[in-house]
């Protein structure tokens, strides 16, 4: 069926461009009317199916194969840039560990600290904005830190190594500060001597 809706489309689309081409031969004018129609109803067209495969076809195909719900472990050596992925903690050899919980959409972490366990407790999202200043050049670095709103996550000069590094290509200086504007429009900064934890939907920063 696909393959006779792909030979339709594709027998159709060779007859409308062969049939222009004769057209633009004897009114020029008409026929770049014409193209410029036909590509907008084609705009249309792909918006509809696109909408139709999106709440259709998709829907389905998440019933029939649904995404795996998993738990994995991640452990990240800084000094030598190694990072492994486990189904059991790779314990003290790394200098970040992380629970990974995959719930069939998402990923989650939770930074494993000693005798911590695996709780996975999702909390609110706590920050509208952070952005990194390196060097008095300021990056906004919010993109890939949803996963990490777990109570008892720990985000400290270790964990900014290790995020910069695993997200942005960057290694990271201890001369850094970061901007922060968390969700009831605060705005506050804080550096490598403090730390953000997360608790019951709310965050806390101490000294290191």
């Amino acid at each position: 069926m696909f393959m006779d809706f792909m030979y339709v489309i594709a027998v159709t689309g060779s007859c409308v461009f062969t049939t222009c081409g004769l057209i633009y031969f004897f009114d020029k004018e008409y026929a770049v009317l014409l193209t410029k129609q036909i590509g907008w109803n084609t705009m249309k067209a792909y918006t509809y199916c696109e909408k139709m495969v999106e709440d259709n076809i998709i829907p389905i195909f998440n019933q029939q194969f649904p995404l795996l719900e998993y738990y994995e472990y991640y452990g990240y050596n800084l000094e030598k840039n190694e990072g492994i992925t486990l189904f059991e903690n790779p314990g003290e050899y790394y200098d970040i560990i992380f629970f990974i919980e995959h719930d069939g959409k998402k990923k989650y972490y939770k930074r494993m600290e000693e005798n911590d366990n695996e709780e996975m407790n999702k909390i609110d999202k706590q920050f509208l904005q952070i952005e990194i200043e390196i060097d008095e050049e300021k990056k906004e670095i919010q993109s890939h830190f949803d996963p990490f709103y777990i109570e008892g996550n720990v985000l400290d000069h270790t964990f900014f190594k290790w995020y910069m590094k695993y997200w942005y290509s960057t290694d990271l200086k201890d001369d850094y500060k970061l901007h922060i504007i968390d969700n009831s429009v605060n705005v506050f900064q804080i550096d490598c001597t403090q730390k953000i934890i997360f608790e019951d939907n709310k965050y806390v920063i101490k000294d290191i």
